[in-house]
């Protein structure tokens, strides 16, 4: 039986896939490696499970802040997504 995802779990894979399409759009440029590493750091959040843990992980850091505000600025289509996790912490 499938166990539930948390909503932070399924807006984290939201966020993964849309980082892995970037990703791929990128493949053998120089700008792939650094979503590559955005792309650890959705997987640390999906990973966190609970917005409790996800708080841990963060600490005073926003979730922009954490995936990194000047990549999150060249991909703009993901920003939607990143809002909707931040919005999760209140």
């Amino acid at each position: 039986m499938p166990r539930n995802r948390t909503e932070l779990e399924k807006l984290a894979g939201k966020l993964i896939s849309s980082i892995q399409k970037v990703w791929g759009e990128q493949s053998g440029e120089e700008q792939a490696e650094i979503s590559e590493e955005v792309m650890y750091k959705g997987h640390d959040l999906l990973q966190a499970g609970s917005i409790e843990n996800m708080n841990s992980l963060l600490g005073s850091l926003s979730v922009s802040e954490y995936l990194g505000e000047e990549w999150l600025q060249s991909q703009p289509q993901i920003m939607e997504q990143v809002k909707r996790i931040e919005s999760l912490r209140k």
